[in-house]
């Protein structure tokens, strides 16, 4: 019965159960169980895909179930032991805006982090609630019940991998195959744009502020507090923003801006995210990540981590350097915009990746003059030039350049 499908969970599959049910409505109920926790995301890799949790947590994400029901289960030793006082009653607010409060409800058992016997027929009795009648009664609480030998419950022990059986980099390839495919389907501009958005975690901000001394500007989003320094040099006509990869000291001695000023151009010099002026400390770490030497055994997700110099989790909370740079340069166009009917930018280097993925997801249409601009044919390429996770699912460099490209 397609509407009444259910899902339930427990630790890492408490995880899974809350991340599909907010992602999916043709969960109609679902029971996380020993997960869901203010003081805990998630221990293992598998929980913690690269920008998973930037700016929210497993209790927004699973509050995203409302309307539908949903029984949280809790213990009182592990990470939910606060659940009934803390998270539960901020879930069940956010139920209270659709007049659902009574939707979502709350069991804690005196236990260790498990899901032992109380906590599985406190599911088995929540879903029969919700489907009166399927349930014999006398079923809803275990009993002779024999637990089969670990062996018996492994696909393969004993037993001979099936010949087509695919290993990871086998089973990456498949999935990476059915992206590529469905990437090659014809989508329009709106969708494109609104994907990479996402995949880059970019805003185009509502208000910019300026705070300017002589020739130093310091751009800001008031919500967002960051903060993105520069050089501000007056001129005649459209504003020209030139993004140089060592920041804006090293684009004021160079060619082009000695060119530009010549021209008697307005130009605005900017240190994105860690480049020239904006460099700072950045703490990375969420625990040690990959021991030199053992690179070779890494997985896909922790090689990505290292060349953004953190550990395995470190993407799953924060964006990456190259995306926050992204977002300066859209910030510095909106404020542009403010004075300049007309918005050009100049960048080399990894800046001209930066600036294109800029213009193709900006609300604000702008000219790119770009240099050098390193070819971004391979998955190492975008790892040292673009680290973004999952900027090859929307697309990559060939979509940003397509949206970039008429405007």
């Amino acid at each position: 019965d397609a509407s009444r499908v259910g899902a339930v969970g427990a630790s890492g599959g408490g995880t899974q159960t809350f991340l599909l049910a907010a992602v999916d409505d043709r969960i109609a109920f679902s029971s996380p169980v020993n997960m869901v926790s203010s003081i805990m995301q998630g221990g293992d890799l598998c929980e913690n895909a690269p920008g998973l949790r930037i700016g929210t947590s497993n209790v927004e994400i699973a509050a995203m179930t409302a309307p539908r029901p949903m029984l949280l289960v809790s213990d009182t030793t592990d990470w939910t032991r606060n659940l009934p006082r803390v998270e539960y009653p901020a879930i069940k607010k956010i139920y209270a805006l659709y007049s659902k409060a009574g939707a979502v409800s709350a069991v804690q058992f005196q236990a260790v982090h498990n899901f032992n016997q109380q906590s599985r027929e406190a599911v088995y009795q929540f879903f029969a609630q919700l489907n009166p009648g399927w349930s014999d009664p006398r079923d809803l609480k275990e009993h002779d019940i024999e637990v089969p030998m670990l062996q018996d419950m492994l696909v393969l022990s004993n037993r001979t991998l099936p010949a087509n059986a695919l290993d990871l980099a086998g089973l990456f390839h498949e999935w990476r195959s059915m992206a590529a495919a469905q990437n090659a389907q014809p989508q329009n501009a709106a969708f494109l744009r609104d994907r990479l958005r996402q995949t880059l975690v970019v805003e185009d901000p509502a208000d910019v502020i300026a705070e300017k001394n002589g020739e130093s500007i310091v751009l800001s989003r008031p919500a967002a507090k960051d903060r993105i320094p520069g050089i501000d040099l007056a001129g005649k006509g459209d504003t020209a923003i030139v993004i140089d990869p060592d920041g804006s000291a090293a684009a004021r001695k160079s060619e082009l801006v000695a060119r530009l000023r010549k021209q008697k151009r307005s130009l605005l010099l900017f240190d994105v995210f860690q480049t020239g002026a904006a460099k700072a400390p950045r703490d990375r770490q969420d625990h040690p990540g990959t021991t030199p030497g053992n690179e070779k055994d890494e997985t896909p997700i922790e090689r990505q981590a290292d060349i953004a110099g953190g550990g395995p989790k470190f993407l799953t909370y924060n964006v990456s350097d190259d995306a926050a740079r992204v977002q300066d340069i859209v910030t510095a166009i909106a404020w542009a915009h403010k004075t300049s009917a007309h918005v050009e930018i100049y960048a080399r280097g990894d800046a001209a990746i930066w600036a294109t993925f800029a213009a193709a997801v900006s609300a604000t249409p702008v000219t790119l003059h770009l240099e050098d601009a390193p070819q971004l044919a391979t998955d190492d390429d975008y790892l040292t030039h673009f680290n973004v996770p999952g900027i090859l699912r929307a697309g990559g460099l060939p979509v940003a350049r397509q949206l970039a490209q008429p405007r």
